[in-house]
């Protein structure tokens, strides 16, 4: 590589580093830098210094409005009428710098066209119409609002009839209390009599997560939204969506009634279809997604506890518990409930073992379920935790075969963390092999140790050579 090559390369590298990447004036001043570069040889270089003088400039070009909401809707089958009245509310409200419509795969795209269009003539200018032929699904708005040019996004669901003040509303709570704003939301307990669905409250009560619109800070969907991949692409956004800002960012999720305003377009109604997140079949499949986050963090605010957690790499360990429960039955260290803590088993193999250990145990590995839901979560066995999988190496060996030993030391150690903080865990039982995945999960129970008062109990499952009286 001549030095010009070199010189333009490491200007290149430069620019990447400062500036960002969607800002018109960055890559025309690239473009200029480069042209330059190659006329000037390298003396070039000296050129750089006009980077950092134009830096925070440039910077200041590319910062979020902190004053303005990027508004996002999103229609796929309800009534045209709907996205009239939500269009008319959105525009009229003081803090949106932009309306931005999602319509992905719909079969009604053309009567939303044929409303937008409407709306447009009429002077609607912050309407822009994001259309797909493609149905990216509930977590395509996310997608899209994570590269809006506002501080803070309102995503809002098709039948959700907000008034024009929501989002000044939501903005003065943000401020005070960083987090994901909402108007409904569920609560998931183990007490059936304290799980609840909280629909519009006058206060702010924290929830597990928000149903039907969400107004928090763009950012975070990046930085925490983003981080891990979904479970589903079916359902769940808004679960995915506080559990991953309450893992990473430490950001609960609050709902508050808007206060009804005055102005004459925030009086509309909307129509409703009959299939919601609250139809029983739709329900149950997300209550299981809830409980596979519950082995990676805090899926819930009040999470059910577990006397004991015993860590296995493959089902001969889990094995070695089995046999260690069983020899033991009266001993002090024996617990009332236990589950198997793993990394991505085959599922029917540890199932099984797992099953075997709770039958030999006083209190069933079982709790009341998060929710009521009738017979469908005896039929589906919801109600029982056995098995916890933290499905290390997930998003790396979602696409290949391999991933490196860094990533999963580190995601292992991630996982069991944020297990360990969100349930409520007496004991934990490790293997006797020393491994990269048992160290891991070793030095997450004694950092949660670290946090906790009165620390975890950690004990390791005797070898096959050893007394099973080496666990106490």
């Amino acid at each position: 590589m001549g030095p010009k090559l070199r010189c333009a390369a490491r200007l290149r590298v430069l620019l990447a580093l400062w500036l960002r990447p969607q800002s018109a004036e960055a890559r025309l001043l690239e473009t200029q830098l480069v042209e330059e570069c190659h006329a000037e040889g390298g003396q070039c270089l000296q050129r750089a210094s006009r980077l950092s003088e134009r830096y925070e400039e440039l910077l200041a070009a590319e910062a979020p409005q902190e004053q303005e909401v990027t508004i996002i809707l999103n229609h796929w089958q309800r009534p045209a009428e709907n996205l009239f009245g939500q269009l008319r509310a959105a525009a009229a409200a003081p803090e949106a710098l932009e309306v931005w419509l999602c319509v992905f795969g719909s079969p009604m795209a053309a009567e939303y066209q044929a409303v937008v269009d409407d709306f447009r003539s009429s002077g609607g200018s912050k309407v822009k119409l994001i259309s797909s032929e493609v149905d990216f699904g509930v977590y395509g708005r996310f997608l899209l609002a994570s590269a809006a040019r506002t501080r803070y996004v309102y995503i809002v669901d098709d039948d959700v009839p907000f008034p024009v003040s929501a989002a000044g509303q939501y903005l003065r709570h943000i401020r005070k209390l960083p987090g994901v704003w909402g108007h409904a939301g569920h609560i998931r307990r183990s007490d059936p009599e304290t799980a609840r669905w909280v629909d519009r409250p006058k206060k702010p009560v924290a929830v597990d997560y928000a149903n039907a619109a969400w107004f928090l800070e763009t950012r975070w969907i990046a930085s925490a939204f983003l981080r891990e991949p979904p479970l589903s692409r079916l359902t769940g956004e808004d679960m995915h969506l506080s559990y991953m800002l309450r893992k990473v960012l430490g950001l609960q999720t609050w709902v508050v009634g808007w206060r009804r305003d005055k102005h004459p377009l925030s009086r509309y109604n909307l129509g409703m279809t009959d299939r919601t997140t609250l139809t029983p079949p739709i329900f149950s499949f997300r209550s299981f997604l809830a409980r596979a986050q519950m082995a990676r963090g805090p899926a819930f605010r009040h999470p059910p506890s577990f006397d004991t957690l015993a860590f296995v790499e493959n089902v001969v360990q889990a094995r070695r518990v089995l046999k260690l429960v069983r020899h033991c039955p009266k001993a002090p260290s024996r617990p009332q409930t236990l589950s198997l803590l793993h990394a991505g088993l085959p599922t029917t193999e540890v199932q099984a073992v797992a099953a075997e250990i709770c039958a030999e145990l006083a209190t069933p590995c079982t709790f009341v379920p998060f929710e009521v839901c009738g017979e469908v979560c005896n039929e589906m066995g919801f109600a029982g935790v056995t098995t916890l999988d933290m499905r290390v190496g997930q998003t790396a060996l979602a696409h290949n075969d391999t991933a490196s030993l860094g990533f999963l030391a580190a995601d292992t150690l991630e996982a069991a963390f944020s297990l360990l903080q969100a349930l409520h865990v007496a004991k934990l039982w490790l293997p006797c092999e020393e491994t990269w995945s048992t160290r891991a999960v070793r030095l997450a129970a004694e950092l949660h140790s670290e946090r906790e008062p009165g620390g975890l109990g950690i004990r390791v499952i005797p070898c096959e050579d050893e007394s099973t009286s080496a666990v106490r």
